[in-house]
């Protein structure tokens, strides 16, 4: 089996323009939700849906004070590694977003009252937690599991790696962008890749290492939830499962290639939870005999919060020749979901999907998906590929990247590129012809065409980058993906996502 290099560091941001978003309940200790507010300016309290606590008007985005992480199950049977990526150290990673002052950050075991470890983050620094074991268990379909609490005095952007070591043999990682508690819903769809790993990957002889999972953390005590899954669990009680506040809910899919697919879970609780999917290892696309199988991951948006039209840019090519080929699952909430595409529909792109259908293809050019009914939204989810499929030595492996709709783009983000990467990109999603800046100079790259949604054209470019803090924005909503690439390891990450409720919530299954 191949080298891998180790585990993410990317952090990666979306501010979005506060004053227009409307105002949660941000979940923190001792914090009450209330019908009024209190004018910034006299002191006096208002209406205007504004508040002196800046936790308070963080809006529809992925910044916030309050967030949920958990340890996620990844490869613990390999004979070749020292020690196995499932037992290695998990971290959070905060960036503190103020321009104005330092954030305390504290991060707690589940629901406790005591912090694992505080500390104050800089104006426009960064800090990272390496936090105990708290790892979930493969193989098993649990509800014993524990997540990690981060809460900020000042609005953040919070990340998780599993692992987190990047000199060590990791050979299995991935991470996920965390979305703060005031934007979680009781509404999810899972997507996960195949139960895939191929003979000639190292992996290969423990079916442990496998599966599809769907992960759910409370976010108060006494919280129902069911899961209604795509596929064969593990044993284990995943409908009416009660958890108190901080507790996981984990299932894991028992069965094998496609069998082991839970994409189109549906999962339903009677309060706010936070949901993670993925697969403990899989190989992509899941018909490849080529190596290798990774780990992926990431927190899923709320079917509130998904899109009914996507501009979708193809992934840039790992050794920088343009272009490289992508898989993509698209998961629809409705029956009779029918898809248009623009230009033109990728080959194996589905046209219709019923509510918990989800489909996969590959696709190199770009597309944008539009649904013909604006009321029936759905998801589309980029999987960066087994990095055999494009030759023995070619740089990458599977990364998952939940892409947010058009109507979820932010105007600006700012986002960071580790160390440890060979080729680490940028891909750019603007309206046609509107003025981009990276790090304050132009962006001075040829865009190419993307497709057309109603009245807008799109347009795309793959830029370089070296590592180290970068801010892009433009004066329109734009998308960005930030890959990076090195031998036998990549990762992948949407720039940042609005989590406005956007759309209507599908009835669960019967």
């Amino acid at each position: 089996m191949n080298t891998r290099l180790g585990t993410l560091l990317l952090l990666v941001l979306a501010m979005g323009l506060a004053c227009e978003a409307s105002v949660r309940d941000n979940g923190r200790q001792g914090s009450n939700d209330t019908s009024t507010t209190t004018d910034t300016e006299t002191g006096s309290e208002s209406d205007s849906g504004w508040s002196t606590d800046p936790c308070d008007n963080t809006g529809d985005s992925n910044l916030g004070c309050l967030f949920w992480a958990v340890d996620l199950p990844n490869v613990s049977s390999a004979a070749l590694l020292a020690q196995m990526p499932h037992d290695q150290q998990f971290a959070v990673v905060v960036a503190n977003t103020s321009a104005q002052a330092p954030a305390t950050v504290s991060v707690y075991s589940g629901g406790g009252s005591s912090a694992i470890e505080t500390q104050v983050v800089k104006v426009g620094a960064i800090a990272t937690f390496e936090l105990p074991t708290q790892n979930l268990q493969p193989g098993a379909t649990t509800s014993v599991g524990l997540a990690f609490r981060i809460e900020s005095d000042l609005p953040i952007a919070a990340y998780q790696f599993n692992p987190l070591d990047n000199t060590s043999e990791v050979y299995s990682n991935d991470a996920s962008l965390l979305f703060p508690q005031n934007v979680l819903a009781s509404d999810y769809v899972a997507i996960t890749g195949a139960a895939n790993l191929v003979s000639n990957d190292g992996f290969s002889f423990a079916k442990i290492n496998t599966g599809g999972f769907v992960a759910v953390i409370a976010t108060a005590d006494n919280t129902k939830v069911t899961i209604y899954p795509t596929a064969p669990l593990y044993p284990g009680e995943y409908q009416n499962v009660v958890l108190d506040r901080g507790r996981v809910l984990c299932a894991i899919s028992s069965g094998v290639k496609a069998a082991g697919n839970l994409s189109g879970t549906r999962v339903v609780a009677d309060q706010k939870v936070a949901v993670f999917s993925g697969s403990v290892a899989t190989s992509e696309p899941s018909t490849t005999t080529k190596c290798c199988a990774d780990h992926v991951e990431h927190q899923m948006l709320p079917l509130s919060a998904w899109g009914n039209a996507y501009a979708v840019a193809p992934a840039a090519d790992a050794k920088g020749k343009g272009d490289a080929l992508s898989l993509y699952r698209v998961s629809a909430g409705f029956d009779g979901t029918q898809l248009e595409y623009f230009p033109f529909a990728p080959t194996g792109a589905p046209t219709t999907l019923d509510a918990y259908e989800t489909a996969e293809f590959t696709a190199k050019a770009p597309f944008v998906v539009v649904a013909t009914d604006p009321m029936k939204s759905f998801s589309v989810t980029q999987f960066l590929l087994s990095n055999q499929m494009f030759g023995s030595s070619y740089p990458g492996d599977p990364s998952m990247i939940v892409l947010p709709g058009v109507d979820q783009l932010q105007p600006r983000y700012v986002f960071l590129i580790p160390k440890g990467y060979n080729r680490n990109v940028v891909t750019v999603v603007r309206r046609a012809g509107i003025d981009v800046s990276l790090d304050g100079a132009p962006v001075a790259v040829t865009f190419a065409t993307l497709g057309s949604f109603g009245a807008k054209d799109y347009e795309y470019a793959h830029v370089q980058l070296q590592t180290g803090n970068h801010v892009i924005e433009s004066e329109e909503p734009l998308a960005i993906t930030v890959v990076g690439y090195s031998q036998d390891v990549s990762f992948g990450y949407p720039g940042g996502s609005g989590v406005a409720e956007i759309s209507d919530i599908p009835d669960p299954p019967i």
